[in-house]
């Protein structure tokens, strides 16, 4: 709210999704502020992943930090993802909103975890 209709040609969101209180009504005010033909993503870690895979990721991520960040970190993505969306609860979200016809989600790797969804929703014209 506050914005005008159809002000940014752009709108990301990262790793905040499931901390929204009303996902849907956030992804309407997101269509609302979006330009026609623009598009908006999310970047959200998901619930469901390979466990091998994002332990070899981890792994090699925490060889580059210093100790308390090797404890930390894993603790606030374990975290994280047990309060993440699975992707068919993101299907069924994005179903209820203006974005129900309009988006592509993919699985994605970001600093070598494979615990990340990408959703990209297009604003019809």
């Amino acid at each position: 709210t506050g914005y005008p209709n159809e002000y940014f040609d752009l709108v990301v969101s990262t790793g905040s999704f499931y901390l929204w209180s009303q996902p849907e009504d956030g992804l309407q005010e997101v269509h609302r502020i979006l330009k026609r033909s623009a598009c908006a993503y999310l970047f959200e870690c998901r619930r469901e992943y390979d466990p091998q895979a994002y332990q070899k990721g981890l792994q090699k991520n925490l060889r580059r930090l210093k100790v308390i960040s090797r404890i930390i970190g894993p603790l606030a993505i374990k975290q994280a993802l047990n309060a993440a969306y699975r992707r068919d609860e993101i299907i069924t979200i994005l179903g209820r909103t203006s974005f129900s016809n309009c988006y592509t989600i993919d699985d994605v790797t970001l600093s070598g975890l494979p615990i990340w969804v990408r959703v990209e929703m297009h604003k019809s014209s």
